[in-house]
């Protein structure tokens, strides 16, 4: 069990790397001096880790698709694409807040530690492969966006944007883990490929409840995407956040959930040609919606900040 728990680890290096980058910069932050030049060094650090990360990425496309941790996470290169575009956004979110003046300099450290900490959920979210670990992924790096969200402590609009979020989060997480439960139950299995098996056995009235349980689902991934009708947080959050992290939240984690999402429908819904095709037709609406009443909305915006949240749907 041990030696098969470390070589699944042996896979994940560039997860690893960032986690280590992560604890560096932290253990960095509780000790150096608040001044320039120890913030350049802890953003050195950060920087090499996540440059070690991408440069491993590249080199997992070598590698044969895998399924690993007990079919919990996958390896392929469909991921791999996911985690460099995660990697090279955090990259460049980064850069701008070194270089903001919208955050606090003795702030600027935690931005970085934090968007490291949501880089980690991102890479791990786009590889998920059952329903507890997207959810717990998924999670993990709403948490840390809350934080970031709220991350100008003085700034009474930065403080209500990671209060709603953090509000609208909860709301939605708990509306999904319901829709998860009721499809564990109905299936008996929280792994893909087993519920996507266990759909060919069901009869069409529990195909019925399944509809509903991804409806209820898609609630929490809409929510993390801003798809319609799930977006009214994003205006408020995005002009209450500092602008790196309005920045950070338009590209990594919204990034992340799509490639969940697109693994979520090519395993589970191709299985069944009645359930794919009710899946298509309610994506295709949705996303008809969310671009239309998105970018309209965005056309009467006099803030860049809510420009960009509507945009950014």
């Amino acid at each position: 069990m041990l030696i098969s728990l470390l070589t699944n680890l042996s896979f994940y290096l560039p997860e690893l790397f960032v986690i280590i980058a992560m604890t560096l910069m932290l253990m960095m932050e509780t000790t150096y001096k608040k001044t320039e030049n120890g913030r350049l060094l802890l953003y050195i650090v950060g920087a090499v880790g996540l440059l070690v990360s991408l440069f491993l990425t590249m080199g997992n496309f070598d590698e044969p698709s895998k399924i690993l941790f007990n079919q919990a996470v996958a390896l392929d290169n469909f991921s791999n694409v996911s985690k460099i575009l995660l990697i090279l956004g955090t990259l460049g979110v980064v850069y701008i807040g070194y270089n903001s003046k919208d955050l606090d300099q003795n702030t600027k450290s935690e931005f970085f530690i934090l968007t490291t900490g949501v880089l980690v959920g991102a890479m791990l979210v786009v590889g998920a492969m059952n329903l507890l670990s997207l959810y717990v992924v998924i999670e993990f790096l709403s948490i840390l966006s809350y934080i970031l969200a709220s991350l100008k402590k003085k700034d009474i609009f930065s403080l209500e944007a990671g209060l709603k979020y953090a509000l609208y989060g909860a709301l939605s997480a708990a509306v999904m883990l319901f829709g998860m439960g009721h499809l564990y139950g109905i299936t008996g299995s929280i792994n893909l490929v087993d519920i996507a098996k266990g759909f060919t056995t069901l009869t069409p009235e529990k195909i019925q409840v399944v509809k509903i349980c991804l409806v209820l689902i898609f609630v929490g991934i809409g929510f993390k995407i801003s798809a319609f009708p799930f977006h009214m947080w994003s205006p408020d959050v995005y002009q209450g956040s500092p602008v790196p992290v309005t920045a950070f939240f338009s590209i990594v984690p919204k990034l992340a959930v799509i490639t969940a999402l697109c693994r979520m429908t090519g395993l589970i819904l191709d299985t069944s040609h009645d359930l794919f095709s009710w899946w298509s037709i309610l994506i295709q609406v949705i996303a008809v919606l969310t671009m239309t009443v998105g970018n309209l909305t965005a056309l009467g915006q006099s803030s860049i900040k809510r420009l960009l949240a509507y945009s950014s749907m």
